[in-house]
């Protein structure tokens, strides 16, 4: 069967990816470096510790992929967005992939060095001066949000220690109820939550250092429209290279 991906289904998709993205790089800083089962209140009890360790990121290599699942549809890749961060500076690469071929169409690639930005140009490749939008403070203001997953969660587990992205981390799991999910996702039409069916959201933070290495939320049985409706979507976020060295050079 031949697949068709409208546009207004890709606006769909942006709505949630820019919705949902502020509470993943909140929820990577509630959890601390401890095993083993633990309930709610330990959750709590190391958000403040969790918060200072994120504090201290100056620079880290992101890569965020986002896919959706169904019955009709079956799992499609849907988006890849790759962000470095250096101290005030700033490269990011947006990438949309065509469900049908698997294709990648760069949407989005800018790189902010200071007060300067250039944006590349896409359809002719070169790169030009624009206006500096870039922020790095944004991922950062994002964790004022650390207490979401806390208070809009139906159970919240600290889950055995496991190797992730070449580090030992702290696995932490929350799960969602559909009203989490409509509480969580407030700048999403409630026409595409009504038949959302909650959630899950696992975390691995460094159990040395505190800082987030991964995190992944899946939103259960919800409509994006075009006719893709009951569908699970899947945000993944890996977190490397943090306060290493990252060169991020002006493109000309």
């Amino acid at each position: 069967m031949v697949m068709h991906y409208p546009n207004r289904l890709k606006v769909s998709l942006r709505i949630m990816l820019v919705a949902a993205l502020p509470l993943f790089l909140s929820a990577c800083l509630v959890v601390a470096g401890c095993g083993g089962n633990e309930g709610p209140s330990d959750v709590e009890s190391v958000v403040a510790r969790a918060q200072d360790a994120g504090e201290a990121i100056d620079s880290y290599h992101m890569v965020l992929s986002m896919s959706f699942e169904g019955a009709e549809a079956g799992q499609v890749k849907t988006e890849e967005l790759v962000i470095d961060i250096a101290g005030d500076n700033v490269s990011l690469k947006d990438t949309f992939y065509d469900p049908e071929t698997g294709e990648g169409t760069v949407i989005q690639e800018a790189i902010r060095i200071g007060d300067k930005q250039w944006g590349k140009d896409l359809t002719g490749g070169g790169w030009v001066e624009e206006q500096a939008t870039l922020d790095e403070e944004t991922a950062i203001s994002y964790t004022s949000h650390i207490s979401d997953f806390v208070s809009n969660s139906v159970s919240a587990q600290m889950l055995e220690e496991e190797e992730m992205n070449g580090v030992t981390a702290v696995h932490l799991r929350f799960e969602l109820s559909p009203e989490n999910v409509s509480s969580l996702l407030t700048d999403i039409p409630r026409s595409n939550l009504e038949s959302n069916a909650g959630g899950q959201v696992d975390i691995w933070v460094d159990a040395t250092s505190y800082y987030p290495v991964k995190y992944e939320m899946v939103f259960r049985n919800v409509t994006l429209g075009s006719g893709y409706n009951d569908v699970d979507v899947r945000i993944t976020i890996d977190i490397t290279d943090i306060n290493r060295l990252l060169k991020i050079r002006p493109p000309v």
